[in-house]
């Protein structure tokens, strides 16, 4: 099992995340989900794991500018070769087809170890760019065909979920990022709606 660093999800996951299994971290446009999915990265850092980082929605600078607000020092892990950001972003700008972008980003990922964690940001992104084409849900087939046997996090906004009926149902578990609002504060939390590995699932909100 894979543990995220955030113990209370770990408790629900049974121990965490299970080795190989694609997670969707879906979250309301509302809510950032970027400290969320920094943190869970840093904790694999931390355990030694190589993570990849595919980013199609802001440049590599500021990716690591996001780890920094989160005060997570991610260049010793840079160095070591232990994470390594694929750049989508700037393809997608220069208005490359989705078809070329995803070859690009296989490119990058030849002949990595299934121990390697691979972080997708974000599933909406591609969507968003391409619209809701068949051409783009292939695409994204085939980049996660060619990485079968690893564990996949992806990212994508909660409204998209309905119209990628494809991805949720391919996915072995889903955490949902929501948020209650009461007068002025707003307060985030999670529940997992979906985890294949366990039985008797409790699907209750936890604040983070």
């Amino acid at each position: 099992m894979i543990k995220t660093g955030i113990s209370s999800l770990d408790i629900i996951l049974q121990g965490g995340i299970k080795e190989g299994s694609k997670v969707l971290v879906t979250n309301n446009p509302e809510i950032e989900n970027q400290q969320f999915i920094n943190h869970i990265i840093y904790t694999l850092l931390e355990q030694k794991r190589k993570v990849i980082y595919i980013t199609n929605n802001k440049k590599e600078i500021t990716v690591k500018k996001r780890f920094k607000e989160c005060k997570l020092n991610i260049t010793p892990f840079e160095k070591n070769k232990k994470l390594i950001i694929v750049d989508a972003y700037t393809d997608i700008v220069k208005k490359e087809s989705i078809k070329k972008v995803i070859e690009k980003i296989k490119k990058r990922m030849e002949k990595i170890s299934q121990e390697t964690i691979i972080i997708v940001d974000s599933l909406s992104s591609f969507f968003d760019v391409y619209g809701a084409k068949k051409e783009v849900q292939r695409s994204i087939d085939q980049l996660l065909d060619g990485v079968r046997k690893n564990t996949v996090l992806i990212t994508n906004t909660m409204w998209l979920k309905k119209k990628n009926e494809v991805m949720v149902k391919k996915s072995d578990c889903i955490i949902e990022l929501k948020a209650i609002e009461k007068e002025i504060i707003l307060r985030k939390y999670f529940m997992v709606s979906k985890a294949r590995w366990i039985k008797n699932l409790k699907k209750e909100a936890m604040l983070f």
